[in-house]
C-alpha cells in the first residue's frame, strides 16, 4: 500500500513540475522540443512525436525526439489507423507495437480532448508490457496542460502582434499629425502658443488639428478641430479639412460660409462614417474685429484683466454629418485680450469617471492670464494631464493674444 501511495505522490510531483515548467515557456521557445524533453525527463518516455493530419487526410509526424527519424516514421506508420481514430474521436488509445529494433508501449493523445482534432501526441516507451492506467491518466493530464499552454502562447502572440500593430498605427498617425502640425506662423499683431499631446491609446491618435494662416494683409484665420474617427485615416482627413478651409477663405471670409462649403465637400465623399468638429475664427488685426462660427466644436475661452469666460457661440452640426447652414457670431478684441482654443481632449480628460470639464478649464486659464500664450497653452495641457493621469484622447491647445501695435481704438465688447 505504501508503495502505491509513494508512486502516486511521485506521479503528482511530476505532473506539478510539468505544469510549472510549461507555465514558464514563452512564444520564443521551440514548444515541441521542450515538451519532448519534459516527457523524457520527468516520465521516462523514449519517443515523443507530434502527429498532424494534413488537408489530404494523411497523418504525418512533424517532430520526434528519436535521434533516428526513420524509427519515428516506422512507428507512426504502424499506428496511423489508430491515430486517425484518436483524432476523429478525441479520445486516447494505447497499444503495443513491435519494431525490428525494439518493442514499444505507446499512447496516442488528441490535443483537443473530447472532440475531433487535427493534432495529437504519440508517446512511446521501450517496453513489452502495456502502459499502466496511472501513467495513461498522467499523460492525459499532460496533454491537457500542453493544450492550455499552446492556447496561452497563441493568445500572448496575438496580443503582442496586436500591440505591435497598434503601436505601428500610433507611430504613423503621430508622424502624420506632427507633420501636419507645422510651426505657427509669425503674424504681426499676434502672440501665439500651441501644444499637442497624443493619446496613450494607439487607436485614439490622429484626430486633433489646428491652423493659423493669413487671408489678406489684415485678416488672419484661426482653425481648430477634432475628427470623430481615429487612427491613420483620421490623421489624413484633418489635412483635407484644413486645405478646404484655406481654399474657401479666398472666396468669402465669413466663417459660416467657409464651414458650409467644407461640409458640402465632405458630404461628397464615398466614405461618410467620420465627422469633424471645427471652430473657425477670422480676426481683423487692425481693428480687433473677430467673426467666428462653430461646427459642433466648443468655443474658446476669452481672458483679459477683468474676466475669463467661454465665448457665446451658435453650435452647428459637425462637418460631414448632413447639409446645413452655419451662423456667424461677432466679437471685438482689445489689446492684450487672449483667446484659448482647445479640443475635447482637455475638457473630457477623465479621472475615475469624472471629467476635467469647462469649469476647471476656465479656472486654469484664469490662473494663467498673465502668462505668454505659449505658457498658457502649456499650462492648460499640464492641468488636464495632471488631473487625468494619462490621456485617453488627443489634446491640443492653441492660445493667441492681440498686441497693441496694430489695433486702432478697439475696445472689448464681450
Amino acid at each position: 500500500m505504501s508503495e502505491v501511495v509513494e508512486q502516486r505522490a511521485d506521479d503528482l510531483t511530476a505532473v506539478l513540475r510539468t505544469a510549472q515548467y510549461l507555465a514558464l515557456l514563452s512564444g520564443e521557445t521551440d514548444i515541441w522540443r521542450e515538451l519532448g524533453q519534459v516527457l523524457v525527463r520527468f516520465f521516462g518516455a523514449d519517443l515523443v512525436a507530434l502527429l498532424e493530419r494534413r488537408p489530404d487526410g494523411a497523418i504525418t509526424p512533424l517532430y520526434c525526439t528519436l535521434s533516428a527519424p526513420q524509427a519515428c516514421d516506422r512507428l507512426a506508420d504502424q499506428v496511423r489507423e489508430t491515430a486517425r481514430q484518436v483524432l476523429d474521436s478525441g479520445f486516447l488509445a494505447s497499444e503495443l507495437i513491435a519494431l525490428p529494433d525494439h518493442d514499444y508501449a505507446i499512447v496516442l493523445l488528441p490535443l483537443a480532448g473530447g472532440q475531433q482534432t487535427d493534432a495529437g501526441l504519440l508517446i512511446g516507451h521501450r517496453a513489452s508490457q502495456p502502459l499502466s492506467q496511472s501513467l495513461l491518466d498522467i499523460y492525459l493530464a499532460i496533454a491537457g496542460l500542453f493544450e492550455s499552454t499552446m492556447a496561452r502562447l497563441a493568445s500572448e502572440q496575438a496580443a503582442i502582434e496586436n500591440a505591435q500593430r497598434f503601436e505601428e498605427q500610433r507611430r504613423i498617425a503621430v508622424a502624420l499629425q506632427e507633420n501636419f502640425l507645422s510651426p505657427l506662423p509669425q503674424v504681426e499683431g499676434l502672440d501665439t502658443g500651441l501644444v499637442m499631446e497624443t493619446a496613450f491609446q494607439p487607436e485614439r491618435v490622429g484626430d486633433d488639428f489646428s491652423d493659423v494662416f493669413l487671408i489678406d494683409d489684415s485678416l488672419v484665420a484661426v482653425l481648430i478641430g477634432d475628427v470623430a474617427g481615429k487612427g491613420i485615416r483620421a490623421a489624413g482627413l484633418t489635412e483635407r479639412v484644413r486645405s478646404a478651409v484655406r481654399a474657401f477663405s479666398t472666396v468669402d471670409t465669413s466663417p459660416a460660409f467657409i464651414l458650409r462649403k467644407t461640409n458640402q465637400l465632405l458630404l461628397r465623399r464615398e466614405i461618410q462614417d467620420e465627422f469633424v468638429t471645427a471652430f473657425l475664427l477670422v480676426l481683423d488685426r487692425e481693428t480687433g474685429r473677430a467673426t467666428y462660427a462653430s461646427a459642433g466644436h466648443p468655443p474658446p475661452v476669452l481672458v483679459n484683466a477683468r474676466r475669463c469666460r467661454l465665448l457665446d457661440a451658435s453650435f452647428g452640426i459637425p462637418l460631414g454629418a448632413f447639409d446645413e447652414d452655419y451662423l456667424d457670431s461677432h466679437l471685438t478684441l482689445a489689446v492684450d485680450d487672449c483667446l484659448v482654443f482647445y479640443t475635447d481632449g482637455v475638457t473630457e480628460a477623465r479621472r475615475a469617471g469624472e471629467l476635467f470639464g469647462e469649469t476647471r478649464l476656465v479656472e486654469a486659464v484664469s490662473g494663467l492670464r498673465d502668462r505668454s500664450p505659449q505658457e498658457v497653452a502649456e499650462g492648460v495641457r499640464d492641468e488636464a494631464t495632471a488631473f487625468a493621469g494619462r490621456l485617453g484622447d488627443d489634446l491640443e491647445v492653441l492660445a493667441l493674444r492681440l498686441r497693441a501695435m496694430t489695433v486702432r481704438g478697439a475696445t472689448t465688447r464681450s
